[in-house]
C-alpha cells in the first residue's frame, strides 16, 4: 500500500471514528455548552479557521499526532453536532458551509500526514513546501467555507447570534 493511500486512510478513519464518538457522546456524562459569546462576525470564523488550518499544516513536524489530534476533535464536534439535533436541521446547520470546510481540512490533513511521511526520510523540515497548491487549495476551501457559514448557512441568516460548542 502506498504512503499516499496509507496518509489517505488514515485520515478517514480518524475522522470518520471520531465523528462517531462525538455522537455516542451526546448520551454520554459529557456535555457541550452552548453560547454565545459575541456576535460571530467572518473575522471570527476565519480567524477560528486559519488557526486549525495552520496548527494541522505544522503538525507535520510532529510526525502526524497534532493533525490528526485537531482533525479527531472537529470530528468529535460534528459527530456530536448531528446527534444534538434534528437531522434535517443539523444538516442544514453543517452542509451548506461543512463541504467546503471539511474537504480543506481533510486536505490540510491529509497534507500534513504526507509531509511527516517524508519528514521522517529526508529530515528536512521544510519538506512540506513540496505541497504548496495543494496547501494553497484547502486554504481557498477553508476562506469559501467561512464565507458560507457567515452568509448562506441558515442559521446565520435568521439569527445573528449563532451558537458556538465549546467543550466545558
Amino acid at each position: 500500500m502506498s504512503q499516499q493511500t496509507k496518509a489517505f486512510l488514515t485520515v478517514i478513519s480518524v475522522l470518520l471514528t471520531s465523528a462517531f464518538i462525538g455522537g455516542l457522546a451526546n448520551n454520554s456524562p459529557i456535555e457541550l455548552s452552548c453560547e454565545n459569546p459575541k456576535e460571530i462576525d467572518i473575522k471570527f470564523i476565519l480567524l477560528r479557521n486559519t488557526s486549525v488550518f495552520s496548527l494541522i499544516l505544522v503538525g507535520y513536524l510532529t510526525y502526524g499526532v497534532l493533525s490528526l489530534s485537531l482533525l479527531a476533535f472537529n470530528g468529535f464536534i460534528l459527530g456530536y453536532l448531528l446527534n444534538s439535533r434534528p437531522y434535517i436541521l443539523a444538516l442544514k446547520l453543517v452542509i451548506p458551509h461543512g463541504v467546503f470546510e471539511l474537504t480543506g481540512f481533510i486536505l490540510i490533513s491529509y497534507i500534513s500526514l504526507l509531509s511527516s511521511f517524508r519528514l521522517r526520510r529526508s529530515h528536512d523540515p521544510l519538506v512540506v513546501l513540496c505541497y504548496k497548491k495543494y496547501i494553497i487549495l484547502s486554504y481557498i476551501l477553508l476562506v469559501i467555507g467561512a464565507l458560507v457559514e457567515w452568509k448562506v448557512t441558515p442559521y446565520r441568516n435568521s439569527a445573528r447570534k449563532p451558537t458556538v460548542l465549546t467543550v466545558g
